[in-house]
């Protein structure tokens, strides 16, 4: 849980300093806000690819305690043993 507030503290702090930059290159608010729409956009379409990592790591985990079967049901996406 505290790596998270060091994240958003983290974040808090290189999004003011970045404001700050784009405000210094006079770009106006709505520039601001569109760049930030086109960035919550992209990490919109790109959390769907994480779905095949987060497997990976859930099998990883798992180690030696899940059987081969158990491995290609969480591996095809179903997560049902057959």
């Amino acid at each position: 849980m505290s790596w998270a507030l060091g994240i958003g503290r983290i974040g808090s702090v290189v999004g003011s300093m970045a404001g700050g930059y784009l405000l210094g290159l006079h770009w106006t608010a709505s520039e601001m806000l569109t760049l930030m729409a086109a960035v919550l956009v992209i990490a919109t379409l790109g959390a769907p690819l994480l779905t095949p990592l987060m497997r990976h790591a859930a099998l990883a985990s798992a180690g030696s305690v899940a059987s081969e079967r158990e491995h290609a049901a969480l591996a095809a996406g179903t997560g049902r043993v057959d």
